[in-house]
Formats: C-alpha cells, sequence, structure tokens
C-alpha cells in the first residue's frame, strides 16, 4: 500500500468546487480516515491480544510443571515440553486425549463444562447491565427522587455483601419459603412424568446467577460508573442546548456512554470470572470451574484438562477486552475527525 499526501494541490482544487462539493469531500475524506484508523487499530489490538494469548499459555505451562503429577516424565523441562505440546494441540484442536476422571475427550468436556460456566457469566452480565445502567441513568437523571435513591441503597447494600456470604444466605431463603434447594441437580429427574416447575427453573438459574452479578460490590461499581458519566455528559455544553430546545437526551447519551460502559463491563469479567468458581462450588454449578477445583482436590492431577480450562479462561478474557476496545474504538466520534495540521490520508493501491 502506498500512501499519497495531499497538500496544497488539494486545497487548490477544492477552493475552486462550490461550498457543497467541498464539505462532501470533507465528509468523505473524514470517513476514509476513520476507516484507515480503525483498520490500523484493530489489526494492532488483535496481534497484541494473541501474543497475550499465547504468553499466558507459555507461562500456564511452566507454572504447572511444577506439579509432577500424572506426567510420564520425571523431569522439569520434560514436563515444560509436555504442556507446551498439549497447549499447541488446544490451540489447533488436536489434542484428542481422555481426561483423568471423566475418560472422556478433554476438547469435549471443556465444551460442556464451558457451556455451563458460560451460561452463568453471561446471565450475571445480562443482569449487571440491565439494573447497572437503568439504576444508573435514573440516578443521574432523577438525583432527589426518594424511590430512585432506595431502590439504589438496596442494590448497593445487597452488593456489597461477597459472593460466598450472599450465595449461602440465598439457598437458606429459597429453602425455607421455597421449600427447594437451587441446585442444578433437582432438573435431572429420574421420572420424565415429573418435570420441574417454572418456579424451580427460575430459582434454579436466576439464584446462582443473581449472586454473581450482586456480589463483592459488582453491581455497584456498575451503578456508580454508569451514575458519574451520564452526570458529566449531562453538564456538557451541547446536551444542555439540547436539554432547552427539549430535544431528546437519549441518542447523545448513547453515543457518550457506549465506550465507558463497555470498558467498565468489560473490566467485570475477570470478576466474573474468579467469582464463578465459588459460586458453581456453592450452588453445585457443574461447569467449568468446578470441574477445575473438583481435579485441584484430588490425586492424582489432570494437568492437562487444568491448562485446557486456564487457557480457556485467559482466552475468553483477552477476547472481552478486544471487543471492548473494538467498540470504544468504532464508538469514539473524535476518530471521525482529521486532526488539526495534519494531512489527509488517500490510499492508492
Amino acid at each position: 500500500m502506498v500512501y499519497r499526501f495531499r497538500f496544497l494541490k488539494q486545497w487548490t482544487a477544492d477552493a475552486r468546487q462550490p461550498a457543497t462539493s467541498r464539505s462532501e469531500s470533507s465528509a468523505a475524506d473524514r470517513r476514509a480516515y476513520r476507516r484507515l484508523l480503525l483498520r490500523r487499530e484493530s489489526a494492532r489490538i488483535l496481534k497484541e491480544a494473541l501474543i497475550t494469548l499465547v504468553g499466558a499459555g507459555v507461562a500456564i505451562s511452566v507454572v504447572l510443571a511444577l506439579v509432577p503429577d500424572a506426567v510420564t516424565d520425571d523431569s522439569f523441562f520434560g514436563r515444560i515440553g509436555c504442556n507446551l505440546k498439549t497447549f499447541v494441540g488446544l490451540l489447533t484442536l488436536q489434542y484428542n486425549e481422555p481426561t483423568v476422571y471423566e475418560n472422556d475427550p478433554v476438547l469435549g468436556v471443556l465444551f460442556n463444562r464451558g457451556m455451563k460456566s458460560f451460561t452463568l457469566i453471561l446471565g450475571a452480565l445480562a443482569i449487571t447491565m440491565v439494573l447497572g445502567i437503568s439504576t444508573g441513568l435514573l440516578l443521574a437523571r432523577k438525583p432527589h427522587n426518594s424511590l430512585v435513591k432506595a431502590w439504589a441503597w438496596i442494590i448497593s447494600a445487597i452488593s456489597a455483601m461477597p459472593v460466598l456470604v450472599l450465595g449461602i444466605l440465598l439457598i437458606v431463603l429459597a429453602s425455607a419459603f421455597f421449600g427447594i434447594s437451587p441446585f442444578l441437580e433437582i432438573l435431572d429427574k429420574a421420572n420424565p412424568l415429573d418435570r420441574p416447575s417454572l418456579g424451580e427453573y427460575l430459582l434454579v438459574y436466576l439464584l446462582p446467577m443473581a449472586t454473581l452479578a450482586f456480589g463483592d460490590g459488582m453491581l455497584h461499581d456498575v451503578i456508580r460508573a454508569v451514575n458519574l458519566e451520564t452526570r458529566r455528559l449531562l453538564e456538557q455544553d451541547y446536551l444542555r442546548a439540547a436539554r432547552a430546545r427539549n430535544v431528546s437526551l437519549w441518542p447523545h447519551l448513547r453515543k457518550g456512554l457506549t465506550a465507558p460502559v463497555i470498558a467498565v463491563l468489560a473490566g467485570k469479567v475477570t470478576y466474573l470470572i474468579g467469582g464463578s468458581v465459588v459460586v458453581e462450588w456453592i450452588f453445585a454449578w457443574q461447569g467449568l470451574a468446578y470441574q477445575v477445583m473438583f481435579v485441584l482436590t484430588r490425586a492424582p492431577r489432570d494437568i492437562p484438562f487444568i491448562l485446557a480450562a486456564t487457557v480457556l479462561f485467559v482466552g475468553l478474557i483477552v477476547l472481552v477486552n478486544l471487543i471492548s476496545e473494538i467498540i470504544t474504538l468504532r464508538s469514539d466520534p473524535r476518530l471521525a475527525r482529521k486532526p488539526s495540521g495534519q494531512p489527509v490520508i488517500q490510499e492508492v493501491s
């Protein structure tokens, strides 16, 4: 690709055109410049994500080499080589060795258990987005409303509880008021005619997701971030002018809140993955984190499965951060503007 810089010649040609043509040409230049920046930044972000994933896999392989269980070679460097070979096989989806405890292929167990864990994490993330964004917007728009302040205070009080305490409390309440233990195994009934009720489904799925979404201050942090960012935007001159003209503020708020909210939620995915270990263990939610804890507390330890699960979690975090950075890049309106004093870049094949 060769990039030609247009300076005085292009400025002279544009000056001879009508005002409408000049504005259309300027808009086209801004769009071309923004597309070029997006391609460059997306390629850079993708390269950094791949380097992070490979580096994390190598580091995990070295750390797990300190554990000699279930490995044929007793030497430290031999275990590193075995783990690296397993890591490459996992990346290329060609590792078909069975697990130690389930005697099924590692990739199959990883998929089945991972779907349960991802369901839990995505459900908790959905609850966080719905309650956190709506409550933060209400607090910013109606800061003196008693009902809104009471609602936000209740959510913050519940969110202040640790995941472990909140999960045990919800299990006790569900058993006391509904007579149901909110565990996944109650849905696997032997009699096909004895189908679980809708209430059982809601309790079994909603309580673990709510525990993960509320616990450890997760929801409180999202509400606070949305509230502060919305207040900052409402103080901007263009939003004051829109409010004076009695125009809807939501399109402006949506554009301004997209990047910071996505950044906050992406930063919370790490906490969701860490909290899922505790939630799955409390609620007997037999997902990937539950199986990792089970393998870690048994001997011999299934090192290939632990490596595969850890790499999958790291890959999920890298993927979320990658999507977050790309969305932030695309939603930033400043990228559509040509920096002052910088030439317009025209791509020539």
